[in-house]
């Protein structure tokens, strides 16, 4: 059954998210290493299939950095298409996810990389 809320519990739950968004924002602008971090965590993700951890972990840096607006015109989709793509319900495809990390990449003047190497057995 579903829970009626009052006023002052959902300015409560605002007041809680946006001093976090906030603060990643602050870090994303002071911290080169922090977005570079992002976009590692992304990658790693994909390379591991892990679909939802690279989505979230790009929507951070989206919303961090440049927001999606700027983004999705670097990669010529509609900013609604892109927030949908990398949202929890969102399918990307993979060129798309390559054009997207290797755009922000070189935003951040970084090159991403995978490396293989055997597991022990």
């Amino acid at each position: 059954m579903a829970t009626i809320q009052t006023t002052e519990e959902r300015d409560t739950r605002h007041a809680l998210a946006t001093p976090f968004d906030d603060t990643v924002r602050e870090l994303a602008a002071d911290d080169p290493q922090f977005r570079v971090e992002l976009l590692i965590a992304a990658t790693e993700a994909i390379v591991a299939g892990d679909l939802d951890e690279a989505k979230a972990a790009l929507r951070t840096y989206i919303k961090a950095t440049r927001g999606y607006k700027h983004i999705a015109d670097l990669i010529d989709v509609h900013p609604k298409s892109l927030i949908r793509m990398l949202g929890p319900e969102g399918n990307p495809r993979a060129s798309t996810l390559v054009d997207l990390l290797s755009r922000v990449a070189e935003i951040e003047n970084v090159r991403l990389e995978v490396r293989a190497h055997a597991l022990a057995a």
